[in-house]
């Protein structure tokens, strides 16, 4: 069973923010006070910057000779999970800065370990070699069966985590641990989202505290 338990010791707002600048969620109440600047901090860090990139991005299209309009530059960060231990916002943007194609539905999650208020690092979270052999065995298992038939295809004949590079991980509430690959933009749309089971999980995973947020016995 996934815990995910936002007690009244623990509270993030907003649990939404959608727009081309929004104000992400921040912490608001947690029993460490230095742990949650540390996080906060972070999350500032990472909204100046997608705040950065934007005009950035506005500054490239002016370059081209062409003007921003409503498909121009679109963020949406939601809180997916929030306990005691982990917190992990689910961030996805949407842009066009010039070029051939617009950049459609990008998912950059983070995830904070609240015992240190840092990130999780997901490549130290596994055994050596999940990454590359054990992550696509379980992505496969466990890839939709309604999905387009060809996607399916595509994902059982190509290997979609070719690095460790092309897995993103986020915590999600009702889900556990999810994960989608990065794909090139020609093949992204079969980039279907998928929650790995926990049981499943055990043999690979090195972090004890994860194991047992996930609800795994040891």
């Amino acid at each position: 069973m996934v815990v995910s338990l936002i007690a009244a010791a623990v509270l993030a707002v907003p649990m939404q923010a959608s727009g081309v600048e929004p104000h992400w969620p921040r912490l608001t109440q947690f029993p460490d006070a230095a742990v949650m600047a540390r996080v906060n901090a972070a999350i500032a860090a990472k909204e100046d910057q997608n705040h950065a990139d934007y005009h950035e991005c506005l500054s490239d299209l002016h370059n081209a000779g062409e003007k921003p309009d409503a498909d121009t530059w679109s963020v949406t960060v939601k809180v997916g999970y929030l306990s005691q231990r982990y917190f992990s916002l689910q961030v996805t943007s949407s842009n066009y800065c010039g070029g051939a194609y617009p950049n459609n539905g990008i998912e950059t999650p983070v995830t904070f370990d609240l015992t240190t208020g840092r990130e999780v690092d997901w490549k130290a979270a596994f055994k050596p070699g999940f990454l590359l052999e054990g992550l696509t065995k379980l992505y496969r298992a466990h890839y939709p069966r309604d999905a387009d038939p060809d996607c399916r295809k595509l994902t059982m004949t190509d290997d979609p985590f070719e690095s460790a590079d092309d897995a993103i991980f986020r915590l999600q509430s009702g889900k556990g641990l999810v994960v989608v690959p990065e794909l090139a933009h020609a093949t992204q749309a079969c980039a279907e989202e998928v929650a790995l089971p926990a049981a499943k999980l055990k043999p690979y995973l090195v972090d004890a505290q994860l194991l047992d947020e996930l609800g795994v016995k040891k």
